[in-house]
């Protein structure tokens, strides 16, 4: 599962190991119900590990944002020990998810659509890290 914190909204996005299939939330998602809407999918979709998208600037460093998702991130970790949780840097997927929406789709859908692109981007970087087998 991938998310992508927002003061107001945050997009959510599951991926199947198996199948490699990624696929953005269809519900809205609205930052002020986030845990029990965390707790809700990860019981049901049986969640083990969990993408956050942790933008820095164009410079590697931290911004404000930066700084409030790690905050998320502390409680992240003290409400759901039992999965893994990851962070990648996710500059520009927002911008990413608006020009594939080309002005047709709504806030919500542009924040689970930045998450499928954290997701995306997490599962590349860890698809590199592995090593070929095979003959």
């Amino acid at each position: 599962m991938a998310i992508d914190w927002g003061h107001k909204r945050f997009g959510l996005a599951f991926g199947n190991e198996e199948s490699g299939l990624i696929l953005p939330a269809a519900k809205p998602c609205y930052t002020k119900s986030i845990w029990d809407m965390l707790a809700a999918e990860i019981q049901a979709r049986n969640i083990q590990k969990i993408v956050v998208g942790l933008p820095s600037n164009f410079h590697g460093g931290d911004t404000i944002v930066t700084t409030q998702i790690r905050d998320f991130l502390v409680q992240l970790h003290v409400r759901f020990p039992q999965q893994t949780i990851y962070t990648i840097n996710e500059r520009g997927s927002s911008q990413q998810a608006k020009a594939s929406l080309q002005g047709f789709g709504d806030n919500h859908s542009i924040n689970h659509l930045a998450a499928v692109d954290i997701l995306e981007r997490w599962v590349e970087r860890n698809e590199k890290k592995q090593p070929k087998t095979g003959s």
